[in-house]
């Protein structure tokens, strides 16, 4: 009967300790994710794109992002999902096409990932100094 609390006490320890570590996980990733990157997509019918994605924490402190062309808001990413080990998804759409990114962190200022499952997008941090903020 003892065995049977012990062990019962370890398993509400372990859920009550399961969404501290997600909501940890997710702070990590709201420090990798948010800020300007200038991201290029390879490989499109129209040859590569590119453009930066500036990301930030919203009111509610989810991520919010939009791409930029030239300085002025382009388009804006939404149903963005943080995912365990810095990535994130999200969708955008371009006329009547819906489109969905996945990124995942590579290095301390670099993401990889794919755009529409099949384009394949690389994003570098743009550092303050470089950007003029």
């Amino acid at each position: 009967m003892k065995k049977l609390s012990v062990f019962i006490t370890g398993l509400l320890l372990l859920a009550t300790m399961t969404p501290q570590a997600r909501a940890q996980n997710q702070n990590q990733n709201s420090d990798f994710f948010v800020g300007e990157w200038n991201v290029t997509i390879s490989g499109t019918p129209q040859g590569d794109a590119s453009f930066v994605i500036s990301f930030i924490r919203n009111e509610e402190n989810k991520l919010v992002g939009q791409i930029l062309m030239e300085g002025t808001p382009f388009a804006s990413l939404y149903n963005v999902t943080e995912k365990e080990n810095f990535i994130i998804t999200a969708l955008f759409s371009i006329g009547n096409y819906e489109l969905d990114l996945l990124f995942e962190k590579k290095g301390d200022n670099n993401f990889e990932g794919m755009t529409a499952g099949m384009f394949v997008t690389k994003g570098v941090r743009i550092e303050e100094e470089d950007c003029g903020c």
